[in-house]
């Protein structure tokens, strides 16, 4: 029986498209939600849309202290749920109208943004503030108007029809877990020294990697692929063995938003302990593995078992 799609946040851009690492083929993938009150549109000559309603049937995120997308400016009257994904979102005007709106007001909330996929029924923009980037995805279906969704990569709209979403406050736990570098972590930790995993920080790199980069014929540094399976970045948290991030920071932080975590392993992947993570319909695994070195642990979250 073929997964369902799980769309989630989102993998820091390299070199390449950022949004769910859409090289190939999409596999399974997860979409991130971000919910605030729309802004008003104030200088938009053409009638207001005919929804009036602020979505209110999607999780609301964490305070900006560790959520940077809290006032996220959505489009005014944009109604959530469309697609039956809670973080969905849709209004009846016209893509070049939604698309003239964010162009506005991301760099006015102090978002860095860029196009990176313009089609005639498609815009996707890459957004970025506080070492969080998202993908701001903009799909006109005829006779409908527009609907919008912000993930980790760039969706379509066959993708959304098969998403399975990961709850947002996952994502808002990993961002936590290894802030931008200088920054203090969930327990006051100082991260100075933490940076994302290289295939370099793994024992067993290619089962975590669907490339592991290196450099092409003409000289240019070819970036790592993460298999399409593992939502987010892929943390290293210094200083800490597996054990120990499971104990004092994981779980406690996991649990305060919800979710539940297994007491015991599910098995063992690439070197390290797998367990497994619930809230409503999502089931991942979180798998905690030794760095190379010794000094650390690699936190990736798998959106289905890697086993």
């Amino acid at each position: 029986m073929p997964k369902a799609v799980r769309l989630p946040i989102a993998r820091t851009a390299q070199s390449q498209p950022i949004i769910p690492a859409i090289a190939k083929p999409l596999p399974l993938e997860r979409v991130q939600a971000v919910v605030a009150d729309p802004t008003p549109i104030t200088s938009s000559p053409t009638p207001a849309p005919t929804e009036t309603t602020a979505p209110t049937d999607a999780e609301a995120l964490a305070p900006t202290a560790t959520n940077p997308l809290e006032d996220f400016p959505h489009f005014p009257g944009a109604k959530a749920g469309c697609l039956d994904i809670p973080s969905c979102f849709q209004t009846g005007n016209p893509l070049a109208k939604v698309a003239a709106y964010f162009e506005k007001e991301l760099p006015a909330k102090q978002y860095e943004q860029r196009l990176e996929i313009d089609e005639i029924d498609r815009k996707v923009y890459q957004f970025s503030r506080a070492g969080l980037t998202q993908y701001l995805s903009l799909i006109e279906i005829e006779g409908t108007g527009t609907v919008y969704v912000l993930a980790d990569a760039p969706r379509t709209l066959d993708e959304l029809k098969k998403a399975v979403e990961v709850p947002v406050e996952l994502g808002n736990v990993l961002a936590q877990l290894v802030p931008e570098t200088g920054t203090a972590g969930i327990n006051g930790e100082d991260f100075t020294d933490s940076i994302n995993a290289t295939p370099k920080d793994f024992t067993e790199p290619e089962r975590f990697y669907e490339s592991l980069g290196g450099v092409d014929a003409e000289g240019f540094e070819i970036t790592p692929t993460p298999n399409s399976e593992i939502y987010g970045d892929l943390k290293v948290v210094r200083g800490q063995t597996p054990e120990q991030t499971l104990i004092s920071t994981i779980t406690p932080t996991l649990q305060g938003n919800g979710f539940t975590v297994s007491a015991n392993s599910s098995g063992e992947y690439g070197g390290g302990l797998l367990y497994q993570i619930q809230k409503g319909k999502f089931t991942g695994y979180l798998n905690l593995v030794p760095t190379k070195d010794g000094t650390g642990t690699i936190v990736t979250v798998w959106t289905s078992s890697p086993m």
